[in-house]
């Protein structure tokens, strides 16, 4: 989960989750 890191998200696991379904979000 390195890449959550270097989103600087709070939720990994969301996160990751988040960015697989919609890219677009993560990149906001």
């Amino acid at each position: 989960m390195n890449d959550d890191s270097s989103l600087g998200v709070s939720s990994d696991s969301q996160n990751l989750n988040n960015v697989i379904v919609e890219p677009d979000c993560a990149a906001e």
